[in-house]
């Protein structure tokens, strides 16, 4: 049995977790005031819509 090298699909970064300090981490800071104040304001049904939204701006920068 041989080692083999572990890959990330095309060689780029892994991908962002989805959880709302990778999130606001990896958003520049005014977005992430932003962020940090509408998922203080989602209730339970709102809240993984917000982090959802967030996500997707946070994984395509």
């Amino acid at each position: 049995m041989s080692a083999q090298p572990v890959h990330h699909g095309d060689g780029g970064p892994p991908p962002l977790p989805r959880t709302q300090n990778a999130v606001a981490a990896a958003l520049p800071p005014a977005d992430r005031m932003e962020f940090h104040r509408e998922v203080g304001e989602a209730d339970e049904t709102d809240l993984l819509g917000v982090l959802r939204r967030w996500w997707l701006r946070a994984a395509t920068r």
